[in-house]
């Protein structure tokens, strides 16, 4: 296994992301070894993903892990041959690709959460408030929309700010009055503000779309199938032991050197982030199965928010 970074990375970069072991055996020693492509360095978001890929390393599977500079420039290495499997959310692009480009493992879900000033205590309070969001028309809105028409309420003009951590400070400054925001800033602003927001209801389980997810060019899926089957068990088993027991991840994040660089304050809450993941269904064995072991998809869904 190799690490690798493209373009302007930040300083400490090669430390981040260091790990050490070598593949006990390749499937094909005289082949060229599967170049991972991620559009940032690694992150508690992700660690799970380099677990499994750790994991089918040790199974024999020869891999490069590159980091990119950004989801396009990653996108743009898949679709240019320089690279073979991607992970991110590459929706838009694919659709507009002129080679054909195939999701074939769902990594992770879409799990976002509404929060509001403590003042609104639930959303009959938000009748006629502005509700803030990533973007125009993602996915997000919509899912806000069905919970409005469930309420029955009408939001007010919504507002459109990128990135959850912006959206984040914008709540803290008094900007906005209730934001859609992911996991992780979920838990750092109820835990660092919890007199001043909460959590309003949200849509069930089973309204979620896919977040992150596995892919490649169709072409070289079909010409490597032993190899995708390698990483994707592989991966399936980390999902699957992760789910019974979420302390696995920080052993298995001192097993192969993984994050070296994580601050302490986050490796000792990875358990607790990965049970909440879980819980709330970001993480799913079932799904990834499911995904595993249907043909792939034709169409892909809105690009997700971040």
């Amino acid at each position: 296994m190799h690490l690798t970074a493209k373009s302007a990375l930040v300083a400490g970069a090669t430390a981040l992301a260091a790990t050490s072991f070598a593949p006990a055996a390749t499937l094909a020693q005289d082949s060229e070894p599967i170049h991972v492509a991620l559009a940032d360095l690694p992150e508690v978001e992700t660690l799970f993903f380099l677990v499994g890929l750790a994991r089918a390393g040790e199974k024999g599977l020869d891999y490069e892990l590159t980091f990119f500079n950004g989801e396009e420039l990653a996108i743009q290495a898949i679709l240019a041959g320089q690279a073979d499997v991607g992970l991110g959310s590459p929706y838009a692009v694919i659709q507009r690709a002129s080679v054909p480009v195939r999701l074939f493992q769902q990594t992770s879900r879409i799990i976002f959460f509404p929060v509001a000033k403590a003042e609104i205590a639930s959303w009959q309070d938000m009748d006629g408030k502005s509700m803030t969001y990533h973007s125009r028309g993602g996915p997000l809105e919509a899912l806000a929309s069905i919970v409005a028409e469930r309420e029955g309420i009408t939001l007010g003009t919504p507002n459109y700010v990128p990135g959850s951590e912006n959206r984040v400070v914008a709540l803290v400054q008094g900007h906005i009055d209730a934001a859609v925001i992911d996991l992780l800033n979920k838990n750092m602003i109820m835990e660092e503000h919890p007199d001043e927001f909460h959590v309003l209801s949200w849509v069930g389980p089973d309204e979620v779309v896919t977040d992150e997810a596995l892919f490649a060019r169709l072409d070289w899926l079909e010409e490597n199938e032993d190899q995708v089957a390698l990483l994707l068990e592989s991966l399936l088993e980390s999902a699957r032991d992760l789910c019974e027991n979420p302390a696995m991840i920080a052993e298995e994040r001192e097993k192969y050197n993984l994050l070296p660089d994580l601050p302490q304050e986050l490796a000792d809450g990875l358990a607790d982030y990965y049970a909440e993941a879980i819980e709330a269904g970001r993480i799913t064995p079932h799904e990834v199965e499911t995904v595993f072991q249907s043909p792939l998809p034709e169409q892909v869904p809105e690009p997700p928010p971040t």
